[in-house]
């Protein structure tokens, strides 16, 4: 299995938004960090379990979008 590489998403990219974390393969890590106003950047491996993900039941909707109650 190739090492892979761990990256900060900077801004919204694509599905990504600011302030995920992800890894890639190194041929795409290096083409993600490339370029004036990278939209990645490298972080440390660890940084991926510091995100929220939603599933600990402390706050946030999971993912679920809340509607309003219907008026009268």
């Amino acid at each position: 299995m190739a090492d892979k590489v761990t990256l900060k998403c900077t801004r919204t990219h694509g599905r990504w938004n600011k302030n995920d974390v992800a890894s890639f393969d190194p041929e795409k890590a290096k083409t993600l960090t490339g370029g004036k106003k990278p939209a990645w950047v490298q972080c440390e491996p660890d940084a991926a379990d510091e995100v929220d993900d939603g599933k600990d039941g402390k706050g946030g909707s999971g993912g679920a979008a809340k509607k309003a109650a219907p008026t009268a």
